[in-house]
């Protein structure tokens, strides 16, 4: 049978559609979703001010790990009290990115660092498959799925984890070496001012009680990345 011109046309039509619904669908990725949120935590005996916080996916979207807790002072170490919302699944990060300043020693950190995503999904379907997952709620139902906790310890150390509802799943650990600040490190209100004048404005919310005991000696060799206050499977 011969196709007209029409047909080749219509023919011609399916098949972009139908490869670009490929496309999308792989892009998409679809069966890699999960729900999750991200949340980090800080020592409350080791002020640090976050510069930037965010974990990346390999399609480049960007999941917001929200820094205000940590910047107003009100952060315990391994604890959050984020409201566990999400819109839609995503594709499991496969970097974290990372840009602070800590109190106690006036260092600077920033660093992209790599997260490993197959013992993420390895973690995911172990707990789902038991019905054992962190619940995230989406338009207040409630979704299966895990959330990720960034802690920041003193000395640079950095701890990634996995939390479902019974367990946590370790995924990083690492410390970070200071870095010299550059004019857009000690940027504030848009202008880059001195590094003394930095640090008031960034720590300014410490109150001095804290400021006194740290000046004392408050757990100025604390070992926080073997703290976790709860299980956790290595």
């Amino acid at each position: 049978m011969k196709l007209n011109k029409a047909n080749k046309f219509y023919l011609l039509i399916f098949a972009v559609l139908f490869i670009a619904t490929i496309v999308k669908m792989v892009n998409h990725k679809p069966w890699g979703r999960y729900f999750y949120v991200a949340v980090a935590s800080a020592p409350e005996a080791n002020p640090i001010f976050i510069r930037n916080i965010a974990m990346l996916t390999p399609a480049g979207e960007e999941i917001y790990i929200s820094p205000d807790a940590i910047n107003l002072n009100n952060s315990a170490w391994g604890e959050s009290s984020l409201y566990p919302e999400s819109h839609r699944s995503q594709l499991l990060p496969d970097r974290l990115v990372l840009n602070y300043v800590d109190y106690r020693t006036s260092n600077f950190y920033a660093d992209t660092l790599a997260l490993p995503v197959e013992d993420m999904e390895t973690y995911f379907k172990e707990a789902l498959a038991q019905q054992q997952g962190y619940l995230i709620y989406k338009q207040g139902m409630p979704q299966q799925g895990m959330q990720f906790h960034v802690g920041i310890a003193n000395k640079g150390h950095v701890l990634v984890w996995l939390q479902s509802a019974t367990q946590a799943y370790k995924l990083m650990e690492t410390q970070l070496q200071p870095k010299s600040p550059g004019l857009d490190d000690l940027k504030w209100d848009g202008a880059s001012i001195q590094k003394e004048d930095y640090l008031k404005e960034v720590f300014q919310n410490i109150p001095d009680s804290i400021k006194t005991k740290i000046d004392e000696g408050w757990e100025s060799n604390a070992n926080y990345k073997d703290s976790i206050p709860f299980f956790m499977k290595k």
